[in-house]
């Protein structure tokens, strides 16, 4: 008997312990409130990118420029927020218990220059016949999530919206990705976090294996990781 109420009492403290554990590293949600300002005019920014890196944790800013965001506390986080025509802002932090905090973000102005293009030697017939060249720097700068988004912005010229592109293949253009073809759609899929260099030709001067299937551009993205 008296070994049963040891085995007992052995039984319950492991359940307290595994309790106090499991209770004590429970993960629970801070809650990141806001707005986004113009760091001049102090005038909200609606419709502002906010992105948890490495995750697809995300939100954007509302008519008036307010946001909120959760987050899971114990985790090293790194928060973005991006908007065409403004500096990036990153916070790095970790949240460290449930709770409700506010920010106040003010994204200075910022005019877009882009890299000049720099001919690699190793290849030097793609980059030469290329008609647009654009490196990881470039999406870096602008700092939009969106591939899309970002690829309208930085060559309008070349990427349609994705309803102009549906009701006329003229405006459409040939995808590969990583050097395999694709639809163009599949930009949507694309974080332009990871894109190593995209490289736009005309038909004519496409390398080979990258034919024209539709529109009459060809664009070829190359990725850090494999998609």
């Amino acid at each position: 008997m008296k070994n049963h109420h040891s085995h007992l009492r052995l039984l319950l403290s492991a359940s307290l312990l595994a309790g106090m554990f499991s209770s004590s590293n429970a993960q629970g949600v801070l809650t990141v409130g806001g707005t986004v300002i113009d760091a001049i005019s102090g005038v909200p920014i609606p419709f502002v990118n906010i992105v948890v890196r490495g995750t697809n944790s995300g939100t954007s800013t509302d008519s008036l420029g307010n946001f909120t965001l959760l987050l899971d506390t114990d985790e090293l986080h790194v928060v973005t927020v991006t908007h065409i025509g403004y500096e990036k802002w990153v916070k790095e932090f970790i949240a460290l218990s449930p709770r409700e905090i506010r920010w106040t973000v003010k994204l200075p102005p910022q005019t877009i220059s882009f890299s000049e293009v720099s001919i690699v030697a190793q290849r030097p017939f793609i980059q030469r016949r290329a008609k647009y060249v654009l490196t990881a720097a470039d999406f870096e700068k602008i700092g939009e999530p969106d591939m899309d988004r970002a690829l309208r912005h930085l060559l309008p010229e070349v990427a349609s919206t994705w309803d102009a592109r549906v009701r006329d293949e003229e405006q459409d253009f040939t995808l590969y990705l990583d050097g395999v073809w694709k639809e163009s759609f599949n930009v949507f899929s694309i974080d332009p976090y990871t894109v190593k260099q995209l490289l736009v030709w005309e038909p004519r001067l496409s390398p080979i294996g990258m034919p024209v299937v539709q529109g009459n551009l060809v664009v070829s993205i190359e990725t850090q990781r494999k998609q």
